[in-house]
């Protein structure tokens, strides 16, 4: 499995999405499962395989 380094940028925008979504759009669930899409979405990209060692081919 590989490391996902997610920036203080990402997460700030993460945040401010998140929160626009809760407040501004008055729909805390929608954000509360957008946010659980994106924590899905880091758990596919820990488990991908980015690069491959030519010996394992």
């Amino acid at each position: 499995m590989y490391r996902l380094v997610v920036s203080e940028y990402a997460h700030s925008n993460l945040d401010n999405i998140v929160s626009y979504i809760a407040l501004q759009l008055a729909s805390p669930i929608a954000a509360a499962n957008f946010l659980d899409e994106v924590e899905k979405c880091y758990g596919y990209l820990k488990a991908i395989r980015l690069c491959m060692n030519g010996k394992e081919i």
